[in-house]
């Protein structure tokens, strides 16, 4: 199993260039930029459909991802709200769901042909790009975000509106 860092971290754009070439990750830093590794295929994911098809179980990472994630838009703020509800909910059965870091985030792109989606068909193509944890070190007012659609990552201001996928390391629960 691949350990991604689960600890929200201030990330340069230097930073982030680094994790994507040492991890091997498919992606660019900006949506105009140059692909930073596009030649790699990214992760090789080891998906497994769990709860009916509301989380996908990533054997490869050991990290359970929502399928779908928020169906609108948000800012940072209700980003939060929207984790605490689940959480509270229980959702799929489980209360420990978060923002992924941007590594978790990136871990998940996929090589497409434009405007295909950049991710896997395991999951739900509503989301085309998901806040992360991390902030920017350059920037303190923004957070990384990872764009799926389009298959890279930046940063945007906390009163962005951006979608919502969490995820949960599956070790808690005995699924890896």
């Amino acid at each position: 199993m691949i350990k991604l860092r689960a600890t929200p971290a201030s990330l340069s754009t230097n930073d982030v260039k680094a994790m994507i070439l040492e991890k091997g990750f498919y992606g660019a830093v900006g949506i105009s930029e140059e692909n930073e590794n596009e030649f790699s295929n990214g992760l090789a994911n080891d998906y497994q459909a769990l709860a009916g098809g509301n989380i996908i179980l990533d054997r490869t990472t050991g990290l359970m991802w929502q399928q779908s994630g928020s169906s609108d838009q948000m800012n940072y703020e209700a980003a939060r709200a929207y984790i605490a509800r689940l959480n509270r909910d229980k959702f799929a059965g489980f209360a420990d769901w978060r923002l992924p870091t941007l590594e978790e985030a990136m871990s998940l792109i996929k090589p497409a042909e434009y405007p295909a989606m950049y991710i896997a068909p395991a999951f739900d193509e509503t989301q085309r790009w998901i806040w992360t944890a991390d902030r920017s070190s350059e920037y303190p007012a923004e957070i990384w975000f990872a764009g799926y659609y389009g298959g890279y990552c930046d940063s945007s201001t906390s009163g962005s509106e951006i979608y919502v996928r969490t995820c949960m390391s599956s070790e808690k629960t005995g699924m890896i």
